[in-house]
């Protein structure tokens, strides 16, 4: 069984310009890169449920990250505090195990695309359905199945905001200056306890947590060197507390936001789930609040949704001290497995939420409407992966030639960080790609790192803007 100890290292990709700064320094450098980082404050204007939302009291992808953080620095600090005593955590390390917990709940929606998981459904269709025939305009060979270069189209094939968010932390976002290829140079560490899925892009899926990419091939490497230095393979045994926060904070948040928006009643949902909670075995007795009549009010939603928040997060520290030798040994288990009453609990509030918000008619056209701006939005930057490399170096280069007008008006809408990560990425052959592959693979995350950038905002303008309908 691997030290809990272990997993607090000072090292980062590139080192820090700042010498001989203690752990707890790094950790707090760390917090405030990514929350005055632009990804984190262009939360404000992606969506949590409700996209475009013009009420401020329903929550936005952001206000939903501050409650996740919060949520489990709570449960960090109480944990920290235990295994403190216990004699597990060394008292030196506590308030970075704090602090990394934290900001892996700041980062954990900061891939989040514009329109939330259907932006996501639009990406991986659109290649799915488009793949070949852009491959074939572009006068390249479509990779065979079993070669590498088919693995690496799994990045567009599986595409999702969990390995786009590593990829902005770990490329994209750089601070002013010459493109360095280490994006906010976090600490390996904390880059380790932000990884919820263990798995890159076309790799074998094979347990709970690898259902999904965790990152990029495009990005292989830079886990190499994270797991390389802390000493560890598979899941950071704080990924499990910001897993745990993300899911306890969302649930019964959804269902606060339907209510404030007059979708879904508290009396409504507390019926909804009120016999298969009761039959449910916990070690919290909740049948007070299911004593429903007329007088039943939104108070008696939040104080239920207080109530069982509670319970959780003190049912999350529990667990994780007294068996934190599976979180320090790679286990497959999560906090709040889908097996156990807690789990059963989450699971009746995530069905009610689907039967009687998310398929509400307001969420529905949002979501069928989001679908169509990011399917759009690569409709229109298609024309750039349509011509040869030549062609886009020379608009690259800023040269014009016959032809390529409408290609260099849409090339102008890309922003210089991202062509500065595509010309990088584009030289970092570690996998011995075809060149003239790799360059394509480069070009297709080059427009996707731009559509997947944009808020609800933006990309409803600009969809309309190259659409025609607004000037």
């Amino acid at each position: 069984m691997k030290d809990i100890n272990d997993f607090f290292i000072g090292a980062r990709r590139k080192d820090t310009t700042i010498p001989d700064r203690s752990l707890d320094e790094e950790t707090f450098s760390d917090r405030s890169r990514v929350l005055f980082s632009a990804p984190f404050r262009r939360l404000q204007q992606k969506a949590q449920v409700f996209s475009l939302e013009k009420n401020a009291a329903v929550r936005s992808r952001l206000t939903h990250t501050l409650e996740v953080s919060d949520c489990g620095r709570q449960m960090a600090q109480n944990i920290s505090d235990i295994l403190v005593e216990k004699g597990v955590l060394k008292k030196n390390n506590s308030r970075a195990f704090v602090n990394i917990v934290e900001v892996s709940c700041f980062m954990h929606d900061i891939g989040n695309l514009p329109f939330g998981h259907f932006g996501e459904e639009a990406i991986k269709r659109w290649f799915n359905k488009k793949g070949e025939q852009i491959f074939k305009y572009s006068k390249l060979d479509y990779p065979k199945e079993g070669s590498i270069e088919y693995v690496y189209l799994s990045d567009f094939t599986e595409f999702d905001g969990n390995p786009q968010g590593f990829r902005i932390m770990t490329h994209l976002q750089n601070k002013p200056g010459p493109f360095l290829p280490f994006g906010l140079n976090l600490l390996n560490t904390q880059l380790g306890a932000f990884l919820k899925y263990t798995r890159h892009a076309g790799c074998k899926k094979e347990g709970s947590h690898v259902k999904k990419a965790g990152y990029f091939n495009t990005e292989k490497y830079i886990v190499e060197e994270i797991t390389s230095s802390i000493g560890y393979e598979g899941r950071h045994p704080l990924v499990y507390i910001m897993e745990a926060a993300d899911d306890i904070s969302y649930c019964l948040s959804d269902i606060e936001d339907g209510i404030e928006k007059n979708i879904i009643s508290a009396v409504q949902f507390l019926k909804e789930i009120k016999k298969d909670v009761l039959a449910l075995k916990l070690g919290i007795d909740l049948k007070e609040y299911f004593d429903l009549d007329e007088s039943t009010s939104t108070e008696d939603f939040f104080n239920f949704k207080i109530t069982v928040n509670r319970y959780l997060k003190d049912y999350c520290v529990n667990k994780y001290c007294e068996d934190i030798e599976k979180y320090t040994d790679d286990t497959k288990e999560c906090l709040i497995h889908e097996d156990t009453n807690e789990g059963k609990l989450l699971e009746i509030i995530k069905s009610v939420a689907k039967k009687l918000l998310f398929t509400s008619e307001e969420a529905q056209n949002i979501e069928l409407s989001g679908y169509n701006i990011i399917n759009g939005l690569l409709e229109e930057f298609t024309p750039l992966l349509e011509i040869s490399r030549e062609e886009f170096d020379i608009i690259i280069g800023g040269a014009k030639k016959k032809g390529l007008d409408v290609e260099r008006r849409l090339f102008a809408k890309l922003p210089g960080k991202y062509i500065e990560a595509y010309i990088y990425c584009r030289g970092n052959n570690r996998d011995g790609l075809d060149p003239v592959f790799l360059e394509f693979h480069s070009r297709i995350h080059l427009i996707l790192d731009f559509i997947t950038g944009m808020t609800d905002n933006y990309s409803l303008m600009l969809h309309k803007q190259l659409k025609g309908i607004d000037i």
